[in-house]
């Protein structure tokens, strides 16, 4: 006979089962003894030490380390979504951003939802202003450290103009070119707007990437005689 007999000598801290696996039920030490079966009486002994298990670690993790946007075109949106769990939490998490132009799906995470296998979903939308330097998300719950999720992005500006036969009549000549600019530019995209509000005509606006923050234009003789900035509608 080959099988063991396995006996403990304080159930109180550990128990055994006729397969010899060891269960913890209380903090102590107990010893963990087995005896052959086959008549000779053979046996050996272990002392084991039961001990508290170690309290899960409160926390709040991200998957991600940052939201990165890419790059954004001035008065473009840009959505991003993270992933957030939670370990032993008490409490729901709260999210907030000062970042001008930046909304959350919510405002508060609810508990369960942080700390379940999937996490809670959150969406970011961001329509910046400016550059993301300093920008963040903070995650904050009772009794749990406050995650900062930087935020990123690359802006670049966009000049509102259009050329002065954009918004005039072009049969008048002396408006079909009055204007031009002075530098290279791209064509970004095209959209149409109503200029004034008794002249119900949709206008063509053009946005335009340029060099620099301003656009210099110059009449047909090369004399500046104006200087748009980011942002300005030209009417012409």
């Amino acid at each position: 006979d080959k099988s063991l007999t396995w006996s403990s000598s304080n159930t109180a801290v550990a128990t055994v089962s006729s397969q010899g696996i060891v269960t913890g039920v209380a903090i102590g030490s107990a010893t963990i003894t087995a005896t052959a079966n086959d008549g000779s009486n053979v046996s050996a002994s272990i002392t084991i030490t039961v001990e508290a298990a170690e309290a899960a670690v409160t926390g709040i993790t991200l998957s991600a380390a940052s939201l990165d946007f890419g790059t954004i075109m001035q008065g473009a949106t840009g959505t991003k979504t993270i992933t957030v769990h939670g370990v032993n939490l008490t409490g729901d998490v709260t999210v907030s951003t000062t970042a001008t132009g930046v909304s959350l799906s919510a405002q508060t995470l609810a508990k369960e939802d942080v700390m379940s296998e999937a996490g809670a979903q959150l969406t970011v939308t961001a329509t910046p202003e400016g550059a993301s330097t300093g920008l963040e998300v903070a995650f904050a719950s009772e009794g749990a450290e406050t995650v900062n999720l930087p935020l990123k992005w690359t802006l670049i500006p966009v000049i509102t103009y259009a050329t002065a036969a954009d918004f005039r009549n072009t049969a008048d000549p002396d408006y079909s070119s009055v204007t031009r600019i002075s530098e290279p530019l791209t064509v970004v995209y095209a959209t149409e707007m109503q200029l004034e509000s008794y002249d119900p005509t949709l206008y063509k606006v053009f946005y335009l990437q340029g060099s620099g923050a301003a656009v210099p234009v110059v009449d047909l003789y090369g004399f500046l005689t104006e200087t748009y900035a980011v942002g300005d509608v030209v009417e012409n």
